[in-house]
C-alpha cells in the first residue's frame, strides 16, 4: 500500500515538473554588435542626452513553437533597454558626440522608442523558420526641432535543426546590431544633432 502511494506521488511530483519545465522562458543574453557603426566627427564632442522607451506590449521576445503547437517564451537574461542606451552611447561616441545618460535638460536628444523586438521560431516537419523583427521609431531633438524616424529590421532565417539558444542569441543580436547600424546611417538626424540644423 505505501509502494502504491509512493508510486502515485513520483508520478504527479514528475508530471509537475515537466509541465514547468515546457513553460519556462529561454532566456538570451542580448549583445548587439557596433561593428556596422562606422567612426567619425560628425559629433564635433556635442553633448547629446539618451533615452530609451519600451513601447512592446511584453516583456517575451518571442516564442519557439513546435510542431505540435506548444509555445516556449523567449525572453532576455538582463534589461533589453539599459543594453539600447548603451549601444546607443557607445554609437554616439563613434561619431564624435559626448553621449549623456542623464538626459533632462539637455538642449540635444536622442529619444528610441523600441516599439517591437520579436523572434519567432516555428518548427516543421522538415525545416525550422526563424523570423527576427526589430521596430523603433527615433527622434533627434534639438532645441524646438525634432525629426522622426521608424526604423525596421526583419530577419529570416530557415534551419534544418532546432536552433540552440546560442543560435537564437545570434539572431537575436544580428537584428538589435542592424537596428543601431541604420539608426546612425541616418545623416539627417546625426547632423540635426550636431549642428541643429
Amino acid at each position: 500500500m505505501i509502494e502504491n502511494g509512493t508510486r502515485y506521488l513520483v508520478i504527479v511530483v514528475l508530471g509537475v515538473v515537466l509541465a514547468a519545465c515546457s513553460v519556462l522562458p529561454q532566456r538570451l543574453t542580448v549583445q548587439p554588435s557596433l561593428e556596422g557603426v562606422e567612426s567619425g566627427l560628425v559629433g564635433r564632442s556635442v553633448e547629446v542626452g539618451v533615452r530609451v522607451v519600451d513601447l512592446r506590449a511584453g516583456i517575451d521576445i518571442g516564442y519557439t513553437e513546435t510542431w505540435g503547437g506548444d509555445r516556449q517564451p523567449i525572453a532576455t537574461t538582463g534589461d533589453l533597454l539599459a543594453v539600447l542606451a548603451d549601444s546607443l552611447s557607445e554609437g554616439l561616441r563613434k561619431k564624435g558626440f559626448v553621449p549623456c545618460a542623464d538626459w533632462a535638460g539637455k538642449g540635444r536628444l536622442l529619444t528610441v522608442e523600441v516599439e517591437k523586438v520579436s523572434h519567432v521560431v516555428v518548427h516543421g516537419l522538415v525545416k525550422t523558420t526563424v523570423q527576427t523583427s526589430v521596430v523603433a521609431k527615433t527622434m533627434a531633438s534639438c532645441g524646438r526641432r525634432t525629426l522622426s524616424n521608424q526604423v525596421d529590421v526583419d530577419n529570416q532565417s530557415v534551419m534544418v535543426a532546432k536552433p540552440s539558444i546560442e543560435d537564437n542569441q545570434r539572431l537575436v543580436n544580428k537584428a538589435l546590431s542592424d537596428l543601431i547600424e541604420k539608426i546612425f546611417q541616418d545623416q539627417e538626424t546625426l547632423v540635426l544633432l550636431a549642428r541643429g540644423e
